[in-house]
């Protein structure tokens, strides 16, 4: 009887280990990296939702949500309109395209494919 309770536990121990990670939301610090500057509009709650620790095996999460965040803030503060898609690369790294929407005074950006990731924003 000890033996089953024993194997049981060691069985429940594997299941639980190999099952996949939750969805992650990392919240991220606009200019951590540099990229987004100035106001008009000031990017605030900078959030990447189910993005891979390291994009192409280099960026973090924040670099890319950064990015985003730089390519929507630029022309909204030389008065054009914001994007739809966004394309972001580095010297080393491409996450390719996201498709953006900016319901009220928020921006949200979405990759296609699974899981689903996207990055959200508050524009001030």
């Amino acid at each position: 009887m000890p033996r089953a309770i024993l194997l049981l536990s060691v069985l429940a121990g594997l299941l639980v280990g190999a099952a996949p990670a939750s969805a992650v939301t990392i919240t991220c610090d606009p200019g951590e990296y540099l990229l987004v500057r100035g106001e008009n509009p000031t990017i605030e709650n900078l959030r990447a939702h189910n993005l891979p620790r390291k994009t192409d095996g280099y960026a973090p999460r924040c670099l890319v949500a950064e990015a985003i965040a730089a390519e929507i803030q630029r022309p909204l503060q030389q008065g054009r309109k914001a994007p739809r898609t966004v394309s972001i690369m580095g010297a080393q790294w491409s996450s390719g395209k996201w498709r953006c929407s900016y319901p009220g005074d928020r921006a949200v950006c979405k990759k296609r494919g699974k899981p689903r990731r996207r990055v959200t924003m508050r524009l001030v």
